[in-house]
């Protein structure tokens, strides 16, 4: 028995159980899929860790599968409500607490009486959110701000967008922070743009023409 996860739409990550000729539906969290999986073989309601399974407790595996990433996605929690970020961009923008064209969040919470996926971005001059359902998007909200769309959306009023979105809790903070100290990886050498911005950050700022005064 395996445990996959499923990334045909990068904005919907999923989990797929199969083993023989069984194969599960894709579902929005691995412990779910696994134990599913399990009632169906073994007639038990006892649950398992999808982690546990895809053996992302161990440090070797979990170290393999960090290589060459620049950014790891994390959870961060308002109360009880859980935002997963799986894509980081940077800007300028005070008001989207420097988040920027790229950054991708998403959250899990009913939509008309049934369970959705919220998917925050930012794209462009643009904050996005759209609304998921059975792999169907219900409904999609433009703003200049996370304020705007999730005001216009009508959806979890108890947190302003800049919580929903998440770019404003202190881990996403730092991890912008860090981003916008440009960086390359190895199969990047040959990308003259990127050793560009590389040379114009760690070199070209800390070097003179004029001489240097004793």
């Amino acid at each position: 028995m395996g445990l996959i996860p499923i990334f045909d739409n990068i904005m919907l990550p999923g989990y797929l159980c199969q083993c023989n000729d069984y194969i599960g539906q894709i579902e929005n969290d691995s412990s779910k899929a696994i134990s599913l999986a399990y009632a169906q073989f073994f007639k038990n309601e006892t649950r398992f860790s999808g982690l546990l399974v895809l053996g992302w407790q161990d440090d070797n595996i979990t170290q393999q599968l960090s290589n060459d990433v620049l950014f790891t996605p994390m959870e961060i929690l308002i109360n009880s409500l859980k935002i997963f970020v799986y894509e980081i961009g940077v800007s300028s923008n005070e008001n989207w607490h420097n988040a920027g064209s790229g950054y991708k969040s998403s959250l899990i919470h009913k939509y008309n009486d049934r369970q959705a996926i919220y998917v925050s971005q930012i794209d462009d001059d643009k904050c996005i959110l759209e609304i998921y359902q059975d792999n169907q998007i219900k409904k999609r909200f433009e703003g200049e701000s996370p304020n705007d769309v999730w005001n216009n959306s009508g959806q979890i009023k108890k947190y302003n967008g800049n919580q929903l979105f998440g770019p404003e809790n202190f881990l996403i903070q730092n991890s912008i922070q860090q981003h916008k100290v440009p960086t390359c990886i190895s199969k990047e050498w040959n990308n003259i743009i990127i050793m560009e911005q590389l040379y114009k950050y760690h070199l070209k700022r800390y070097t003179t023409s004029e001489p240097i005064k004793s």
